[in-house]
């Protein structure tokens, strides 16, 4: 569990047998191809990209111009619980396989490709004919046959369509011609001008200023508006039967074929995907080079399906750098998690995947995510809800969908909430003993918030603050160690013992500082001489004056600021500064950024932990207000399941994001750079297609 142990490994091959390499690498799967910087193209690989690459292209686009879905939506997975079939494409070679796809692709593409064609022209002349018609409607009244009025010689017409508020203006502007105008609609005027002969430029320069177009109708249809319009009805009425039976016909062919569609159009994405990626096999004219990763446990496998070429293997990991090591930015990051901790995987890709050779902190996220959210959730009912929303997605979507780790995550989030639930002893925000016995005394923070003794309900609050406080201390510990792991697992020696772990025992340190300032009545006065007990270590047994931790957290304080400013003004020397500052300037920049940015950050960080306690008192004083409405009696009960569920999806909402916010802001800063590339096998995981090789005859 967590990152794999790679290799990487150069396969050398003459370049008329990488397709059959390919074809290996295919059916061995775990290889991530990364291919030597080259500009030399294969010229049969890559005949065989194109060829696959127009198919995919050709498939792509009918498949949106039918409304296929590529994968399944999320409202299709919650409603019908969309599980796909995949079926297997047999091939013994890739040109076989490409020769095949493209002859099953052929006539679809052709068929339905046609069709949608000649929808979208019949589509395009429908939309001309409403918008004649609608003109047509307008001008129908009047019974003029327009190409006899073009045939006079010494008069000049036009007709035309006028706005009802420029019809005046065109008056005063041609006053020497003769205007007969009707009105069509409230703003609309059909208008016929006529002119002498020799004053046509004039009338069409002053209708053109208004915008103004003659109108006219088609060669194709009588010249009379009247019958023009009948005649455009009566294609209108034609047009929509054609259309409407070619989209019926179209619509059964695409629901037959719909699978046969999405599985071609898959094949070809993974064959160009596939030959893409090895169509580039390095500068050698008569061999080709593939350079790749695989996982350590794999090498003898690898080298048993790949013995007839040459496979160099070199382990995959650390560039040194004198003392320096740092990770190698191309190595991909193959990451491998139990069931119960892949779905949390989602929360570390927020802020990328990590690097190789860093800590991956899913397993971590895995526990403590779901404890978070439900100290912030605690309800035995609200998290028996949130656990049968979750398994209801877990069910509902089948195979790798991604809907699916979200439901197991609200499972454990759900089952979270009700472990804290039973310890509050809290149900839909009422009293659990009075349903069920309880062998303990519950905290009941619901309950003791009704009554009459605010200190009671304080005195449980200032519980649930001791705990998040508890929690969010541990949570960064947790954070600052990891980071320690991180710089011991790049070999960065001195970093890690100039700064890393000094940084950890300042936290220490300061969170004893903290408590031992709490403890001592908030006086700093008090400090060396209080003989009172830490904050939060006397809850659990544990007696450390103030005065003791006093004496040990404020020295060693101070001496590790100075030991980390010296250690960054030995690590600039040695090459290994975060720019080109010299040392003088690099000691105050480190004292700054301690003084001033880590120490108040690690207060603000500890301190935000206190938001656990926070939501969850929000959430118990929803359901106080709420739980007032059982006064009413029986008819209180629609009121109080609209309420809980209502309080349900936004305590729901929030608690996640605040959740998540402690993740990624408090605790990933103290250790996660996640700039990661994450590991891909060189065929893409599939929804509709499985590949199939078959041995030649």
């Amino acid at each position: 569990m967590g990152v794999v142990e790679l290799s990487k490994v150069t396969l050398i091959l003459p370049r008329s047998e990488l397709p059959e390499a390919t074809k290996t690498l295919c059916q061995f799967e775990w290889f991530h191809p990364t291919g030597p910087e080259a500009k030399t193209i294969d010229t049969q690989v890559d005949a065989l990209t194109s060829r696959t690459f127009k198919v995919f292209i050709d498939l792509d686009e009918l498949s949106r111009n039918l409304g296929l879905k590529v994968e399944p939506g999320v409202m299709d997975v919650l409603s019908k619980g969309v599980k796909t079939e995949k079926e297997k494409f047999t091939a013994t070679d890739w040109m076989s396989l490409v020769t095949k796809l493209e002859a099953e692709a052929k006539p679809l593409i052709e068929d339905l490709g046609t069709r949608m064609q000649a929808i979208s022209k019949m589509k395009k002349n429908l939309s001309d004919l409403d918008a004649l018609e609608a003109a047509l409607s307008l001008v129908s009244s009047f019974n003029v046959d327009l190409k006899s009025l073009e045939k006079l010689k010494r008069l000049y017409t036009v007709f035309t369509i006028i706005s009802t508020k420029d019809l005046k203006e065109v008056r005063n502007s041609l006053p020497e011609a003769a205007i007969i105008d009707k009105s069509l609609t409230r703003d609309r005027n059909a208008v016929l001008v006529i002119a002498l002969r020799q004053d046509a430029d004039r009338v069409d320069r002053a209708l053109r200023s208004f915008e103004v177009k003659p109108f006219e109708i088609p060669h194709d249809l009588p010249q009379s508006p009247s019958e023009a319009y009948d005649a455009v009805k009566s294609r209108l009425e034609d047009t929509r039967k054609k259309l409407q039976q070619l989209e019926q016909e179209t619509d059964d062919l695409s629901s037959k074929n719909a699978g046969r569609i999405l599985t071609l159009r898959e094949t070809g994405q993974v064959a160009y995907t596939v030959l893409s990626q090895v169509r580039k096999p390095g500068e050698l004219k008569r061999f080709a080079v593939v350079e790749g990763y695989i996982p350590n446990v794999q090498q003898e496998d690898f080298h048993k399906r790949f013995s007839r070429w040459i496979s160099v293997f070199e382990e995959a990991g650390h560039k040194e750098h004198g003392e320096h090591g740092e990770a190698t930015p191309s190595v991909p990051t193959l990451a491998r998690h139990s069931k119960m901790v892949k779905p949390f995987a989602n929360i570390t890709l927020t802020q990328g995947p990590p690097g190789y050779g860093e800590f991956d902190p899913t397993a971590i996220i895995a526990l403590i995510f779901p404890v978070f959210y439900g100290l912030m959730f605690g309800d035995l009912g609200h998290g028996l809800v949130l656990t049968a929303f979750g398994a209801y997605l877990f069910m509902r979507a089948k195979g790798g969908h991604p809907i699916r780790s979200w439901g197991q995550m609200f499972i454990a989030a759900g089952v979270a909430a009700m472990v804290v639930g039973i310890g509050i002893g809290e149900v839909f925000g009422l009293e659990l003993g009075k349903f069920i016995p309880l062998p303990f005394h519950p905290l009941e923070l619901v309950e003791r918030g009704h009554e009459a003794i605010p200190s009671i309900a304080l005195q449980v609050l200032y519980v649930f603050l001791k705990i998040a406080i508890a929690l969010g201390t541990l949570h960064i510990f947790i954070g600052l160690l990891v980071n320690v792991v991180n710089g011991i697992k790049s070999r960065e020696t001195l970093e890690v013992y100039l700064h890393r772990v000094p940084l950890l025992i300042l936290y220490v340190f300061f969170v004893s500082f903290l408590f031992a300032f709490w403890a001592g009545g908030k006086q700093i006065s008090t400090l060396f001489t209080s003989t009172n007990s830490l904050f939060l270590l006397r809850d659990i047994g544990i007696h450390i004056p103030v005065k003791l931790a006093s004496s040990i957290a404020i020295p060693g304080m101070i001496a590790l600021l100075l030991l980390m400013v010296a250690g960054r003004v030995v690590l600039t020397k040695k090459g290994m500064g975060h720019g080109d500052e010299g040392a003088g300037m690099a000691a105050l920049i480190e004292f700054v950024e301690l003084a001033f940015e880590r120490i108040p950050g690690f207060l603000a960080n500890t301190v935000s932990y206190l938001r656990i306690a926070v939501l969850l008192t929000v959430h118990a004083s929803l359901l106080i207000a709420l739980n007032l409405a059982w006064s009413m009696g029986l008819a209180a009960i629609p009121l109080i399941v609209v309420g809980n569920l209502g309080i349900i999806a936004l305590e729901a909402l929030i608690v996640f994001i605040q959740d998540l916010r402690l993740h990624l802001y408090e605790w990933f800063t103290k250790f996660y750079e996640g700039t990661g590339i994450i590991y891909r096998k060189i065929i893409p995981s599939t929804n509709y297609v499985e590949l199939e090789w078959e041995e030649k005859p």
